[in-house]
């Protein structure tokens, strides 16, 4: 014990070492200055030769280094940055696609170089916003082709094609891969002469040349209507013609037949291309049915694809899909409400396929999901139907779950330095086939509800999806969105809090609303069942409602039977709460007759049963025992720890 003990110390100690460390460094407010700065997280330009040496810009810099690249050098204060953790002012250019899979942290510098991408969309550039237009600090053909190399070794390892996949396909959609062409060639010669006609044209040459996309059209067109060189305006509108061009896409049906005719692909595969082009009609109901099993075609075939370039060039055919699906679904959601219960769970099918193919759903629940689906078509038991309606409300919660799993830490790391990172599952969630399929849940459990006399109510909203009791209860307190950051002690016992699903220590509070699924054995469900506390799941899509009563007295109340209620406090509460406006505390009274103190020793979790719970162990342990006798292999093997060591 003096060893653990001890260890407990040393590694308390180095947690604390590096707090402290971090906390001395002003990093937001350099992230700040960066978006600020004309170089951003850059210092200077250099070219960085295979051998290592780091050069100044020069023609030819290191042909007597074994070649290199030129880009922008980290300054210090990136290059700090990075050393505490966050990994920003990624560069692809020239990068080992090997050693950088093989790195331990390999989960956590892909999370930020991803999160990274959303913040550039979304926050007009980050860090990058002064300088895309720095010359020379982004070479847009080594990143895209340092991101389409990196891509091609995850697309040969199973184990990206497998457990990783939505980690990889999200990489697809967010890296920019594609191979260089004669269009996107006469782009950047057109933009580079118009720059040396017009100095002023300069930043936006620059733009195009370090981070071109679909908008630089618009740009060209907005620069030509202020310029006053008259001679040019041909040539920006043929310029801006150019870049349209490169980014109109094929005609869907088109596209499916060449690829149906691709030798790389298994018969099986092929014949799935040729189906949907056949089956393919200008209508949102065919659209969202046909590229909805599309995508899950292709997502349950892409490994029977032997080369990685044909099984990155699918995966980019499955986000054209998507594009489809979601603005298929957009349609239908205006008629959601008239279509039949067959018709609703047609297209919650749909969309199961295509949350499938994302990664958001595994196999085995994808295959669970369709089955529940398919056998509700002809229910006519009203408790069946909404048991079944229960069961795939944790849909959404699976795809939380899946997107959590690889991008939470870095998600919540650069969230120290940047708001907006926390958004990135969320944004990523809003726009993936998992919100049409709760929208479409969401109508079919209002109408379950209504045959039921149940409904769920969230202040003034009837809600039908996206809330998961876990715990019945009735609490009466504050409305709190957010918890003090690793300060758990300093959370209010009259608090009503919306915390993320793996916070690891938790006081008592008066409610819980777990963000995602909610999972039965974590801490803050258990201490939620033991206390008598009200815990309920809620999906991303309806935190914006509780954002006007941020810090107000709520209401919360979970029946036994699974009806929730968030409501506005007041006086009309009085007659259940009674005249105390603070909630009761409540006394835990174990059961000492059932206590058994003498064992000394650790258990192995395959000795232990639901029976041991509150008797030698605590009750996740000994449920975790449970779960390893009838699931062997699925559960981890480990050691509880028995009161009598207490």
């Amino acid at each position: 014990m003096r060893k653990l003990a001890a260890l407990i110390l040393v590694i308390g100690l180095a947690f604390l070492a590096l707090y402290n460390h971090a906390g001395d460094t002003p990093s937001r407010e350099w992230v700040e200055a960066m978006r600020d700065s004309p170089r951003g997280p850059f210092s200077r330009i250099r070219w960085f030769c295979r051998d290592g040496s780091i050069l100044p810009p020069k023609p030819y810099a290191c042909a007597e280094h074994g070649g290199g690249i030129q880009h922008g050098q980290w300054s210090d204060k990136t290059q700090t940055l990075r050393q505490n953790g966050y990994f920003i002012a990624n560069l692809l250019a020239g990068v080992d696609p090997a050693a950088y899979l093989s790195a331990v942290d390999v989960e956590q510098r892909y999370a930020q170089l991803l999160i990274e991408k959303f913040l550039i969309s979304v926050n007009e550039g980050w860090i990058f916003r002064k300088a895309l237009f720095y010359r020379g600090a982004i070479q847009e053909e080594d990143e895209r082709a340092g991101a389409r190399a990196l891509l091609l070794q995850m697309l040969a390892d199973p184990d990206w094609l497998g457990p990783r996949f939505v980690a990889l396909r999200a990489g697809v959609r967010l890296l920019p891969h594609g191979q260089d062409s004669a269009s996107i060639g006469s782009i950047r010669q057109w933009s580079a002469s118009l720059a040396e006609a017009d100095p002023a044209f300069a930043p936006i040459r620059v733009k195009i040349h370090g981070s071109p996309d679909a908008s630089d059209a618009a740009r060209v067109r907005a620069f030509a209507d202020q310029s006053t060189r008259k001679d040019l305006q041909q040539r920006y509108e043929d310029l801006a013609l150019e870049i349209d061009a490169v980014y109109t896409s094929l005609p869907i049906t088109e596209l499916l037949q060449q690829w149906s005719q691709r030798q790389a692909l298994t018969p099986v595969l092929a014949q799935a291309l040729e189906q949907a082009a056949v089956q393919w009609r200008d209508t949102p109901a065919a659209r969202h049915t046909v590229s909805g099993e599309l995508m899950a075609s292709i997502r349950a075939h892409l490994g029977s694809v032997v080369s990685p370039s044909e099984r990155l060039a699918l995966l980019d055919l499955s986000l054209r899909l998507e594009t489809e699906h979601f603005r298929a679904a957009t349609e239908l959601t205006e008629g959601l409400a008239q279509l039949s219960r067959r018709g609703i769970l047609s297209t919650a099918a749909a969309s199961a396929s295509a949350a499938y193919g994302t990664g958001l759903l595994n196999s085995r629940l994808y295959a669970q999901l369709q089955a529940e689906l398919s056998g509700m078509a002809d229910t006519t038991d009203l408790e069946t139907y909404r048991a079944t309606l229960g069961y795939l409300g944790r849909a959404p919660g699976w795809g939380v779950q899946a997107m959590r799993r690889y991008f939470y830490q870095g998600m919540m790391q650069l969230n120290e330095i940047e708001p907006k990172s926390i958004l990135f599952i969320q944004d990523q969630l809003r726009g993936s086939p998992l919100l049409y399929f709760s929208q479409a849940l969401d109508i079919l459990l209002r109408d379950a509800g209504i045959l039921a006399g149940v409904k769920h109510r969230v202040f003034d909203q009837d809600v039908g999806v996206g809330l998961n009791p876990l715990n019945p209860g009735l609490a009466r307190g504050i409305l709190y969105l957010e918890m003090p950051v690793g300060e758990p002690d300093q959370l209010a016992s009259n608090g009503i809090y919306l915390l993320p699903e793996t916070v690891s220590d938790l006081p008592p509070v008066a409610g819980i609303l777990t963000q995602g699924a909610g999972n039965p054995l974590s801490h803050v469900q258990l201490l939620a069942r033991n206390l008598g506390i009200p815990n309920v799941s809620i999906s991303p899509e309806l935190i914006d409602a509780l954002r006007p009563y941020d810090r107000k007295p709520v209401v919360l109340a979970v029946s036994s039977g699974g009806v929730v209620q968030l409501r506005q406090d007041g006086p009309q509460w009085d007659k259940v709460f009674g005249s105390a406006s603070q909630p009761q505390g409540v006394a835990i009274r174990p059961d000492l007759k059932k206590l058994d103190l003498t064992p000394r020793t650790m258990f192995s979790l395959e000795t232990l049963s639901a029976g041991d719970s509150g008797r030698t162990v605590g009750p996740k342990a000994a449920k975790l025992g449970e779960l390893k006798k009838h699931y062997p292999d699925a559960v981890s093997r480990g050691v509880a720890i028995p009161f009598g060591l207490f």
